[in-house]
């Protein structure tokens, strides 16, 4: 009679396992194991463990994106700085030099066109030694 009563689980006696997801109180170990693989708490907590290693992965790439965009950031200020620095360099140069150039324009459009009556009437000035030097100087053999 006292083997019988040993088989028989007394309600009094607090469950011996409980699911860790839903609290859920089951009497045997197997009886866990079967809950575990039907457990809603557990699927949703495993979906959100998993979202939640997504969304850590996530932030980590997005994290080491924007420090390198920030580097480039930076890279592209200094190479427009340096460019700024550079032109202005320039700017105060041209400044600085002479305006020979403008001198030779303005002497240059003051020049009369050469008429056939201006290139008749200096035709005597013109000799042999002239044409074999223009000859010579352009190139010619």
């Amino acid at each position: 009679m006292f083997k019988n009563t040993k088989r028989f689980r007394i309600k009094s006696d607090p469950p011996l396992y409980r699911c860790i997801y839903c609290q859920k109180s089951l009497s045997q170990k197997i009886d866990l194991e079967r809950h575990h693989i039907s457990c809603k708490s557990r699927k949703e907590s495993d979906i959100r463990d998993k979202y939640e290693k997504i969304i850590t992965c996530l932030k980590s790439q997005l994290r080491e994106q924007k420090d390198m965009y920030e580097q480039m950031l930076i890279d592209q200020r200094k190479t427009i700085k340096d460019l700024q620095d550079k032109l202005e360099n320039i700017a105060i140069k041209a400044v600085s030099r002479p305006a020979t150039k403008n001198t030779q324009i303005n002497y240059i459009q003051q020049l009369r066109p050469v008429t056939e009556e201006h290139m008749a009437s200096n035709v005597s000035n013109l000799t042999i030694d002239h044409i074999i030097k223009g000859h010579r100087s352009c190139g010619c053999p």
